[in-house]
């Protein structure tokens, strides 16, 4: 019933899409080298496509980004064909103790996409992703902006 992809840090990739389907609406999943997409409730196949191909092909781009442009790929494919009421993007590192990534869009306010929401808070909080994701935990006394005057430390 449920859909659920995991990526492990060392390539291992695995994804199940459960067999309930809206009527009229889509339900899949792809998977690939490091990555997977799922979807339901989508337009068609043609958005899981989109987002994979977004993905594959920033191979050069932080892999928040790449996430990211892969959510507004599959947005430009028709997505839900409505509005997205809620998106994330929840990245973790092994050996770290909290998520290096974990950010959200719970409701989006009406007249707005909570894809679109997601990409302004990533790009507002992208700066900080090392700072909140383990240099922090060491460091609590160090404010974000001195670390990034501090030229963004790693320990």
């Amino acid at each position: 019933y449920r859909q659920i992809g995991v990526v492990l840090d060392d390539g291992r990739v695995a994804a199940h899409t459960g067999d309930f389907v809206e009527p009229g609406l889509y339900a899949g999943h792809r998977v690939g080298d490091g990555y997977a997409v799922l979807g339901n409730g989508l337009v068609g196949p043609e958005v899981l496509v989109a987002m994979a191909d977004a993905f594959e092909g920033e191979a050069d781009t932080a892999f928040e980004e790449r996430l990211m442009r892969s959510l507004e790929a599959g947005l430009a494919a028709g997505g839900e064909g409505r509005r997205h009421v809620s998106s994330s993007i929840i990245t973790a590192l092994r050996g770290q103790r909290r998520p290096r990534l974990d950010l959200r869009v719970d409701i989006a306010p009406e007249g707005t996409d909570a894809i679109v929401d997601l990409r302004r808070i990533l790009d507002e909080y992208a700066p900080f992703i090392d700072y909140y994701g383990s240099y922090w935990l060491d460091h609590p006394e160090v404010t974000g902006e001195q670390w990034l005057a501090m030229g963004s430390p790693r320990s």
